[in-house]
């Protein structure tokens, strides 16, 4: 998906999106993808039901593809010279195990991003951080 994410946005840093694209179903990502994977049958089979699976994710009204957004401002406030506590309600998402555990998921990928970065500049993490579920 690097080498897919150079040709279509300029840069293999956007591999991310790329993917997410792909599982949208994107027309020209898609094409891209089924042209670099042509002769790769193997890879294709194992990547096309993961992709169906995933579609779930991206059609899911709490997805954004945004720069900065709630998850990024929830760890700032977790992360803060003085942390708060954070509660996330998720309204109608409420009985929705699947939801919890994907932004349970994206908030302590996140928080595990921004702690590595504090302490490989010397510093010490101000906050005590627990998750519920």
């Amino acid at each position: 998906f690097r080498k897919i994410a150079s040709e279509i946005y300029g840069s293999p840093n956007n591999w991310r999106r790329c993917f997410w694209e792909y599982v949208s179903e994107r027309e020209d990502v898609v094409s891209k993808v089924n042209e670099q994977l042509s002769g790769k049958d193997a890879v294709k089979r194992s990547l096309e039901p993961n992709a169906r699976k995933l579609k779930w994710i991206v059609e899911q009204e709490f997805i954004a593809w945004r720069g900065y957004g709630t998850i990024d401002e929830v760890v700032e406030t977790l992360l803060n010279e003085s942390p708060q506590s954070v509660i996330i309600s998720m309204g109608k998402y409420s009985g929705n195990t699947v939801a919890y555990m994907l932004i349970a998921n994206l908030i302590a990928r996140k928080l595990k991003e921004k702690i590595d970065e504090v302490i490989q500049k010397g510093k010490e993490v101000n906050s005590k951080i627990i998750i519920l579920i």
